[in-house]
């Protein structure tokens, strides 16, 4: 049996940790059993900017993913390869890089990158692009000495991306060798908006939205692409008078919510979510 703890307020918001326990969405603040915290938070009536969902860079320590000096032989020109960025496994190390990755996630949409052409026959210019997408006619690094670098913002692939192919790099001009270092990542956010049927709005890096019971009003399990267990979350409700409840939900990677009537009857109500980790 789940136990709710309920504040009621004009308009229910909550910014709280993961992990077990309950969290009290309340706009006048409130407590939370299970030793988390509580404090309030405005999400200015929408967990997601307008139409467009904005990503955050996560940097890393530079980290090697491709060399053909360990790898293969030279890039030659007019040559087009594949390349794997996230995730890990052993296409890193056949491709010259650190041995099981540089820890991208799977949800990465770009890479903060070094591309450099090392002792190329002559000059040229490399063009980068994500699998399985079209070329670009813009040109990422123009090379004409020995060694030759550029750093830059590079979007990989994120849907219906072939095998092994996150990143497609383009060579023209001369044969030259490739060496790629990543120093960062974009991630998408992890939030949604929630109609009172369960259905999504708008949701970045949500798999489902589902009633936590069929014959429960106002209870909804979010789950998103990744483990939320140790993140922070942060909710709200449109109706006034309406109150909202956080718990864990069922998996790692899911959150509980009930939202409540003005008489603290569960009730169903559309809802925003936020998790940051």
């Amino acid at each position: 049996m789940i136990r709710w703890k309920i504040t009621c307020a004009l308009l229910a918001t909550a910014l709280v940790g993961g992990g077990a326990g309950i969290a009290v969405a309340s706009s006048g603040g409130g407590g939370a059993s299970g030793g988390q915290r509580q404090g309030a938070s405005a999400l200015g009536g929408r967990a997601l900017g307008g139409s467009v969902t904005e990503s955050k860079v996560v940097s890393i320590a530079p980290c090697r993913i491709v060399d053909t000096r360990l790898s293969s032989k030279r890039l030659p020109a007019g040559a087009f390869a594949a390349y794997k960025v996230r995730g890990t496994g052993g296409s890193f190390a056949a491709q010259g890089g650190k041995a099981g990755g540089c820890g991208i996630p799977s949800a990465a949409t770009a890479v903060e990158a070094t591309v450099s052409a090392v002792s190329p026959t002559g000059p040229g210019y490399l063009r980068t692009f994500p699998g399985g997408s079209k070329e670009p006619t813009a040109t990422f690094l123009n090379y004409s000495g020995p060694n030759i670098s550029n750093s830059g913002h590079i979007p990989i692939c994120t849907a219906g991306c072939p095998a092994n192919d996150d990143l497609t790099v383009t060579n023209y001009g001369h044969d030259t060798h490739l060496v790629i270092d990543v120093s960062g990542y974009a991630v998408k956010p992890l939030a949604v908006h929630v109609a009172f049927d369960a259905s999504v709005i708008d949701g970045s890096r949500v798999t489902s939205v589902v009633r936590a019971s069929p014959s429960s009003s106002g209870e909804y399990t979010v789950t998103f692409d990744r483990d939320v267990s140790q993140c922070a979350w942060a909710a709200s409700v449109r109706f006034l008078r309406y109150s909202i409840a956080l718990q864990s939900g069922g998996s790692p990677s899911s959150v509980t919510l009930l939202t409540l009537d003005g008489s603290a009857q569960s009730a169903d109500a559309e809802f925003w979510l936020t998790v940051t980790c």
